[in-house]
């Protein structure tokens, strides 16, 4: 398996894609970040053999490849089957193919651990930070005031979607690490709301 010459597949295919209000090539630093998370988090798991963890980095990097051609998910399966034909064996590219299929179905509980992991990844990977670059990016790109970004972070519709995705993951540990990227975005909107306030 050519890790290499799949990840420039992948850039190549995902740098000029421009996803709703998010940065042109957001799609594959996505999915960068989300390879890089994944396996990190097998390895807190309990870790998978170097040949699976290859299989997972790049069904993570690929997980996003359709997005916007819904069902992405399906999508996105059949064109990474054809982006990758001459670049990983035929098995490996099953394996790589129904790890993205399954990225958002989660209402299969019995899933592998390299599915359940990728999930757990693609939810944290839009926390915390990203929280704050997705929120800031979005007021930005629609003209809207810093107040309107507040609201939507301290307002509580902010709140309901951070639940909603908590109960999505499949682990503690990501829980954990999806409450401290929480934490950290909630506590940056709080400040932000101070300083707005023109407190000292």
């Amino acid at each position: 398996m050519n890790v290499c010459k799949a990840k420039e597949i992948a850039y190549e295919n995902l740098r000029e894609v421009k996803y709703k209000e998010r940065e042109t090539g957001y799609l594959f630093y996505h999915g960068e970040r989300v390879a890089n998370l994944a396996i990190k988090l097998t390895e807190k798991l309990g870790g998978l053999s170097s040949k699976h963890k290859d299989r997972l980095y790049l069904a993570a990097i690929f997980h996003d490849v359709a997005k916007g051609r819904e069902p992405h998910n399906f999508t996105g399966a059949v064109l990474t089957k054809k982006l990758l034909k001459n670049v990983v064996s035929k098995n490996e590219l099953e394996e790589i193919a129904k790890l993205i299929y399954y990225h958002n179905k989660r209402e299969n509980r019995s899933l592998s651990l390299p599915a359940k992991v990728l999930q757990d990844a693609d939810i944290i990977d839009h926390t915390g930070t990203l929280d704050v670059w997705l929120g800031m990016h979005y007021v930005v790109s629609e003209d809207l005031s810093p107040k309107r970004c507040i609201n939507f972070f301290l307002g509580g519709k902010w709140n309901q979607m951070v639940e909603q995705q908590r109960q999505k993951l499949n682990y503690n540990i990501s829980k954990n690490i999806y409450n401290r990227r929480v934490l950290y975005a909630e506590r940056f909107f709080k400040k932000m709301a101070w300083e707005m306030g023109g407190n000292l």
